[in-house]
This record gives structure tokens, sequence and C-alpha cells, in this order.
């Protein structure tokens, strides 16, 4: 009986992940729609119909998401009188992590800045850009570029944080990006240790090699607290943390999302009933 009963809560924790997993996806499609028109993931009736039950359920809440907020930002600033009005209060704008600019907000920007005066600094790396769910793209540096022609770019290259030989493998590994900008970060920072790299093909592989390093470094009277594991995703974390303690490493993890913890979503959901009493999902939580 013991048994069957974990086989159980492993098929409700697996089709409770498959169903995270599908939640986002579609968040991700429906961002893509609102930011380009279409997307590959909801094409047809179907696509149709799940676009249409979203656009409905945002409503019933008195909700915008983000890509409607920014499309209606701009059809507000496409009208001379609100253009006017908002050229009128600002005489500079600063961007900072460009990078993470979507078209949709190049577009704000370019409406802001329409035939006035005002000056507009961006500032940004596009080696660090990682939020292409959000319809960011590397290439948005040339964007402003070709829309700005006028502008001047000053280039910070010196980094302050890493040793010379990990600036040399970063260096080495983001050059082959294709559409960045031309720079080459340098330091004067110590040469410091050397950076090793090891393919594992699993959560499973990865965290027993994790697990021989901080063995290796234990020997050399490392302390736990010195070392410091980063990895790309937070369902990469979850799996690396799980399969670590399973070989009894010592570890903490940082709360990365307050609002995702699990003693807190009856607050969260109480907050939700205040605001909009009709949102009977808020009684379920």
């Amino acid at each position: 009986g013991g048994s069957r009963s974990a086989r159980g809560g492993g098929k409700a924790s697996g089709s409770a992940e498959r169903h995270a997993i599908l939640c986002r996806r579609t968040a991700r499609a429906i961002a893509e729609v609102r930011l380009r028109g279409t997307s590959p993931m909801l094409q047809g009736a179907a696509g149709t119909f799940v676009l249409q039950h979203y656009t409905a359920s945002l409503r019933r809440s008195g909700l915008l998401d983000m890509g409607e907020l920014q499309q209606l930002a701009a059809t507000l600033l496409r009208q001379p009188h609100v253009r006017a009005a908002v050229q009128r209060r600002y005489r500079s704008l600063l961007v900072d992590e460009y990078q993470d600019t979507n078209s949709q907000q190049l577009a704000l920007l370019r409406l802001v800045q329409e035939q006035s005066a005002i000056g507009i600094t961006v500032v940004g790396d596009d080696d660090q850009s990682i939020y292409s769910f959000r319809g960011a793209e590397p290439g948005i540096f040339a964007s402003f570029r070709r829309h700005m022609p006028r502008c001047q770019t000053v280039t910070l290259s010196q980094n302050y944080r890493c040793t010379g030989k990990l600036l040399r493998a970063a260096n080495a590994v983001i050059s082959r990006n294709a559409c960045r900008v031309p720079k080459h970060a340098w330091t004067s920072n110590a040469e410091g240790g050397d950076v090793v790299r090891c393919e594992c093909y699993n959560a499973q592989c990865e965290a027993d090699w994790l697990v021989g390093k901080l063995g290796e470094l234990r020997a050399r009277r490392v302390p736990f607290n010195d070392v410091a594991i980063l990895y790309r995703t937070h369902a990469i974390g979850k799996q690396l943390a799980a399969a670590l303690r399973e070989r009894g490493a010592p570890i903490r993890t940082a709360a990365s999302d307050l609002f995702a913890r699990a003693d807190l979503a009856p607050v969260l959901a109480l907050l939700r009933l205040l605001s909009h009493p009709e949102d009977s999902s808020s009684f379920r939580a």
C-alpha cells in the first residue's frame, strides 16, 4: 500500500510539473502574439480559442497583461496631443538594461522622442541578453542606431569583477555570438584559477561531478560557505539541489521568488480576493 501511495504521489507530482511547463509555454506564446502578432504554438482554431478565453479572463478580472499595456501606451502616444503632453514633461530619458528591451518598447521610445529635443541614453550589454522569451533581441542596439543615426556610442570594456582566466574564457565563448556589438572586455585583476569545462548529460551526472569537486575543495580545507553554484534556470537549480541533498552535500538555496513561497500563498490569495471579490479561484487557493 505504501509503495502504491508513493507511486501515486510521484504521478501527481509529474502531472503538476507538466501542467506548470504547459502554462509557462502558453504564457510565452501569448506574449509572442502580443509582440509579433503570431506564435507557432497558438495557430488555427485552438490558438484563437486560447487567446479569446485568456483575454476574456483578463477582462473579467479588470486586468491587462504587459503586452497589452505596451500596445495601449503606443496607441496613446500616436495621438499628437498625448505625445506633446508627455514631451513637455521630460528633457531626457535613461533606459537601463537596454539589452532586455523588445521591439514594442523601442517603438515607445521612438514615439516619445519623435520630433522633439528629448535626449535618450540607453545603457546595456548585448552579451547579457537573456530575455528572448519576452521578445528581447541582441540586435536591439543595432536597431537603436538605425533609428537614432546621430547617437554616440561609449564602450566601457574594463571588467572589475572577474579574474583574467575567467574573462578570457568568457570572451572566447561570447565572441561566437552573432549580431553582437564588437567589443573585447579586459581586466587588470589577477589571473585566478583555471577554468574547467565538464560536459554533463543530465542533472544527476552534473550533481555527481559537483559532489566530486566539493570533496576536492574540502580536502583543501575550503569551507562549504565559500562555494557557490550558479545555474541557468530555476528548474535546473531545483534538480541539482535535490541531487546534492541526496548525496549528503550541505546546501542552501537563495529564495529567488518571494511570491512563489508556499507559506505566503494564503496571504496572496486573500489579497487577490479583497481586490477582486468575483475571483473564485482565490477561494480555492
